[in-house]
């Protein structure tokens, strides 16, 4: 009797681990796409940019353009990612560059890439900045979080560089002011209006 009372205990605990497994499981595979946020040039000043979204107006009290970009990509089921070629590491920086909400970071540490990270794993190819190395970032995000469409993993960035490697590989991708108007290869004004209308209309 003993016996049969412990398979049936060990039944239920497979059972409810199966459920759990499962449960997780839908919740991995539910993002829509990715939203790979640069920071120099990108979030990090676009977080004094005045925007609105959602008739919410976005200032540098509430995170300027930056939060309404993040907010943007969370209303579209987009995952937040970081794709720095920096070396700022998640756990210092991420409140500081406008990535957190009521002080708890909204991007896990998996989906933060900083240069540090990407050189570790990807020497071989040289420097995370310029050429294919954002886009070999956005190839592991997207193979981690199960995205099936390219187009929907986004690069928003200011240098042309990573937005060129991005668009070799048919990777979304926002371009920000200087690189928009042709001002020059890299810039410092940050995410925009117009750059939020872009990821709205286009992706």
């Amino acid at each position: 009797m003993i016996n049969l009372i412990i398979i049936i205990l060990i039944i239920i605990l497979i059972i409810i681990n199966i459920c759990f497994f499962i449960q997780k499981t839908k919740k991995y595979y539910q993002y829509d796409g990715i939203c790979a946020f640069d920071i120099d040039g990108t979030s990090l000043q676009g977080m004094k940019n005045i925007c609105s979204y959602n008739e919410k107006l976005y200032n540098e009290k509430n995170g300027g353009c930056t939060a309404a970009a993040i907010q943007a990509c969370k209303d579209k089921n987009y995952l937040l990612a970081v794709n720095t070629a920096s070396y700022r590491p998640r756990n210092k920086y991420c409140c500081s560059t406008g990535f957190c909400k009521n002080e708890k970071c909204l991007i896990k540490e998996n989906n933060w890439w900083n240069n540090f990270k990407y050189y570790s794993k990807f020497q071989r190819y040289g420097t995370n900045h310029g050429g294919n190395g954002k886009a070999i970032v956005l190839g592991e995000l997207m193979k981690k979080n199960n995205i099936k469409n390219k187009n929907n993993v986004i690069l928003w960035d200011d240098y042309k560089g990573n937005i060129d490697g991005a668009k070799k590989f048919n990777y979304g991708y926002i371009k920000m002011p200087n690189l928009k108007n042709n001002i020059s290869n890299i810039g410092n004004i940050g995410i925009q209006q117009e750059q939020i209308l872009d990821f709205l209309n286009y992706y």
